[in-house]
């Protein structure tokens, strides 16, 4: 492992957390932030793709089934590390036909796992890909929380 690697994986996030249902994540504001702190020269690219009918281009790609997917890299002291995100709902299901919002989501959300990639809070991640079983939230409360979230990290974009 590299020193940067060491440097940013030994910074503590636990007091910048944020839940989401069952799910924590950071905010991708304090992230990006403290990635440039530790590392001025770190940069980013949101990755975007030929529309389908081969005219422009969208941030997003759409799989066979009509998934899509963002994908963020992010650069640092010649290391690149690249995720490839699905768009999600607000119940973290993987949707069709996204909107801009749910697209901008989706990209912020690859640049923090991106970025965790480098060292910064990636114990979150840790178990991330045991399989999850039915939520214990009714999708009213999901809606709330996911609600909820959508003001979280708006007030931290303008603090």
């Amino acid at each position: 492992m590299t020193d940067r690697f060491e440097r940013l994986a030994s910074i503590d996030c636990r007091d910048h957390i944020k839940k989401k249902g069952k799910f924590s994540y950071l905010s991708w504001a304090w992230a990006w932030d403290t990635l440039k702190r530790e590392c001025p020269e770190a940069t980013f690219t949101k990755h975007t793709f030929t529309y389908k009918d081969g005219q422009g281009h969208v941030p997003y790609m759409i799989d066979e089934e009509g998934f899509a997917y963002v994908q963020v890299s992010v650069h640092v002291e010649g290391e690149t590390q690249t995720e490839v995100f699905p768009v999600l709902n607000h119940s973290n299901n993987p949707i069709r036909s996204p909107g801009s919002f749910d697209v901008n989501t989706a990209l912020q959300r690859a640049l923090v796992k991106a970025i965790a990639m480098l060292g910064l809070g990636l114990y979150i991640y840790a178990g991330e890909d045991i399989p999850e079983g039915a939520s214990p939230y009714t999708p009213k409360e999901e809606d709330e929380m996911y609600r909820q979230s959508v003001k979280d990290e708006l007030q931290d974009v303008f603090k």
